[in-house]
């Protein structure tokens, strides 16, 4: 038996419907098992199907159907996990099996969560937490830890067996997920995590080092993806031979370890996510819902074995985030993009826009900013192309750094501004301030959204205007969304060249559409006039792209150079272009390539000296 969860377009909820056969049939005809009344729907839709204990989706109409966001057609199967989003038409499915999770692990869990929250209030009374650094509270870890050992004295009465049972299985999981993790990070990174391993003694540090051995985790860099292959293949029948054979002391031990770093977590930090927000290879992380966690690593997604206990905690979580910032999330404002202290941007949702519980994503900031060095290494471009850039904000160019979500372009925007140099006033404009620039004269302006009144907002288009007020030599907006690009397209026309933005667009010439299109949202003028507007402004359009292989790099440099007398649209010359993912120089010299050079930003020689070689070579080859 399981249940079929749908929402209509609106996300409200339809029905629930009870499923007692190995498979349904869903459809717009009225003869299939779950009726969808659309248009859209095939008369018979698609099939789910039990197989094996897991459930498949088969679509068996002329329109298609989409499992996590991936395409299912005609004929084409996919395997649907519990969770997974299942779209068909403006339906939204979602598949929930409580034979999958017995009564007993809700049972555990939920008693786990009562356990948790009872020694969190026990722990209030205690200790007063306001005005004290909680990190190096010591009196306030002395009691967590005497709470803890009175409510589990030990593994046979003190807290029922299934707890212990389950505060075991996932302790043992995510230290074994996170050892792994620290191998691969380094050495230098180990040290500063104050995850698991801090609290281990060393006889739960011994269990941990022979399960690792037991799985063969190889430890070595780039080679956790495997490892965490061969724990999901391996730790199931690891773990029960060695529940059966562990003694009470190792089952006490790890269940108190893990309620002391639970509460310490839910009461000074964040949760499930406090060690991943210390790991330099990570560089998103992304909750889906309570139960369902990823981080991005190299471009790559992966899904780590940790949960929040309940809804309640995740929102306790981003609560703590946005509030220092004054922002406010309830259900009259249920999204909000806040920040970490360490500049970290982050999203959270919550219902009702939120349909499976509230989501968090955390995009995160290098603790050392990357350098241009960094990205030449990384292969995002070339050493030629490096140069040239500098040269252009050096040179006062006007610039603007193209690119989709993810594609680096907050990276390079922060290490282009530090090529401006020292003796300029920058303003930097941001709706959350993530920028790291290193210069000493740098005023730093963040929006406010509208108070519990629905007044006191300042968007990124007020600060603009008030930033033509400040004197500035240099105007960097962290991203122009909408009205204010017109602010920022006037900001670079009337003596403030050498000003940087990003936006969003797939390509150099997209780039300058969406240009258009947002200087139309905050004034009616004709079109012309508009690129007018943008020609005289913006000199250069840097393209940011994520690659399939998960890869960022700088994909286009282009000039805008001028208007197409015969269509009237808005021109671009390729300075540098990607081949083969590597970035060359296109021979296409610049119309202020003479200014950068008069001014000694710029050796001309330079441009071409890499291709040069690289011609040589092939023709050494051939």
């Amino acid at each position: 038996m399981f249940h079929l969860r749908i929402f209509d377009g609106q996300h409200q909820q339809v029905r629930v419907e009870e499923v007692r056969t190995r498979s349904v049939k869903l459809g717009r005809s009225t003869t299939c098992d779950i009726v969808l009344p659309s248009p859209y729907v095939s008369r018979e839709h698609a099939l789910i199907r039990v197989e094996d204990g897991r459930f498949v989706l088969e679509a068996v109409g002329m329109n298609p159907s989409f499992v996590a966001g991936q395409e299912v057609t005609a004929s084409q199967s996919l395997p649907v996990r519990p969770h997974d989003e299942i779209r068909i038409a403006e339906y939204t499915i979602f598949i929930e099996a409580p034979e999958t999770k017995s009564a007993e692990d809700f049972d555990v869990s939920r008693e786990l969560a009562k356990l948790e929250l009872e020694l969190h209030a026990q722990l209030l009374e205690r200790v007063d937490l306001t005005g004290t650094d909680h990190a190096d509270n010591q009196r306030m870890q002395n009691v967590l830890e005497e709470l803890v050992r009175a409510r589990v004295p030990d593994a046979s009465s003190g807290a029922p067996a299934e707890v212990v049972s389950h505060a075991l299985r996932e302790t043992m999981y995510c230290e074994i997920v996170q050892e792994a993790m620290r191998r691969t990070a380094g050495n230098d990174a180990a040290q500063r995590i104050g995850g698991w391993t801090a609290m281990l003694d060393d006889m739960m540090g011994n269990v941990v080092r022979e399960f690792c051995a037991k799985i063969g985790i190889s430890g070595e860099r780039g080679k956790l993806r495997s490892d965490l292959r061969l724990i999901d293949a391996k730790f199931p029948t690891l773990f029960v031979a060695f529940e059966s054979q562990a003694s009470d002391q190792v089952r006490t031990l790890f269940v108190q370890r893990f309620l002391q770093r639970e509460i310490l977590n839910l009461v000074c930090g964040f949760g499930p996510l406090q060690d991943l927000l210390e790991l330099p290879s990570v560089s998103e992380i992304m909750v889906i819902h309570k139960d369902l966690i990823y981080v991005e690593r190299d471009g790559e997604l992966e899904r780590l074995h940790r949960t929040f206990i309940t809804d309640e905690i995740l929102l306790s979580v981003i609560q703590r985030i946005v509030e220092p910032l004054g922002r406010r999330i309830d259900r009259s404002t249920p999204l909000v993009d806040a920040r970490l202290p360490d500049g970290s941007r982050v999203n959270a949702v919550i219902p009702p826009l939120a349909v499976k519980g509230p989501c968090l994503t955390i995009r995160m900031f290098s603790k050392e900013p990357l350098t241009m060095d960094d990205l030449i290494s990384f292969g995002s471009l070339t050493a030629q192309a490096a140069g040239f850039l500098q040269a252009c904000v050096r040179g006062h160019r006007n610039v603007v750094v193209s690119g989709g979500t993810g594609s680096g372009k907050t990276t390079l925007l922060n290490i282009l501004s530090g090529y401006i140099g020292e003796g300029e006033r920058i303003l930097t404009i941001e709706d959350s301030a993530e920028l790291q620039l290193r210069q000493p004269h740098v005023v730093t302006l963040e929006t406010r959204p509208a108070n519990v009144e629905g007044k006191g907002a300042y968007t990124i288009r007020d600060l603009v205007k008030n930033a033509l007020r400040m004197r500035p030599d240099r105007i960097v907006v962290g991203e122009c969304r909408g009205g204010e690009a017109l602010d920022m397209l006037q900001a670079m026309n009337t003596g403030h060249d050498g000003s940087l933005t990003t936006l969003h667009a797939n390509n150099p010439k997209d780039a300058l559409l969406r240009l258009e299109t947002m200087v139309l949202q905050a004034v009616d003028l004709p079109v012309r006039a508009i690129r007018d507007q943008i020609t005289a402004a913006v000199h250069i359009i840097i393209q940011a792209s994520r690659l399939p292989s998960g890869k960022r790099m700088v994909t286009h440099i282009s000039e805008v150079v001028g208007i197409d007398p015969e269509s009237g649209s808005v021109l671009t010359n390729d300075i540098f272009e990607e081949r083969e993912q590597q970035l060359h120089f296109s021979g296409y010299l610049p119309s202020f390539m003479q200014q950068l050079v008069n001014e000694s930003y710029l050796d001309p020689h330079a441009l071409f000296e890499a291709d040069a070689a690289d011609e040589a070579e092939v023709r050494t080859e051939a």
